[in-house]
């Protein structure tokens, strides 16, 4: 009998258009829910997520079924799409084309879920780890 386990972590992070502050607080939440929304279509399990004005990340339990630039394209038209319909923002809402990928272990899984989902308490006292945070060299 054959037995199969695919287990892959992958911590994800993109920005807005010119780390232009189009990630308003208040939508923010509902953004958040549109990609795990999206997410969840595409079989993909969204463990964190969290972000401030110029950036997002998103912590996922990769599926054998999909190709992650696949899902972040769509996480991204989706969510952008809905900012603009949805809130019809002065200036439109764009993210950028890029994005980062960085794997994590099963060990880490807890820091990684805790670093994602408290992005703007980081980013207020200043305890981001600047490996995982934009711009990407």
């Amino acid at each position: 009998m054959s037995h199969k386990k695919f287990e892959v972590f992958v911590h994800l992070i993109w920005s807005t258009r010119n780390r232009e502050r189009l990630l308003l607080r208040e939508y923010r939440e509902d953004v958040f829910s549109v990609i795990v929304s999206k997410c969840r279509d595409l079989e993909t399990d969204v463990l964190a997520i969290g972000g401030v004005e110029d950036h997002l990340h998103v912590l996922v339990l990769l599926p054998p079924t999909q190709a992650l630039m696949d899902i972040v394209k769509h996480a991204k038209g989706v969510s952008s799409h809905f900012v603009n319909h949805h809130f019809k923002p002065e200036v439109p809402f764009a993210w950028q084309s890029g994005y980062a990928a960085f794997s994590v272990s099963q060990k880490d899984l807890p820091k990684a879920v805790d670093y994602v989902r408290n992005q703007e308490t980081r980013h207020g006292e200043g305890k981001t780890v600047s490996r995982y945070e934009p711009p990407f060299e």
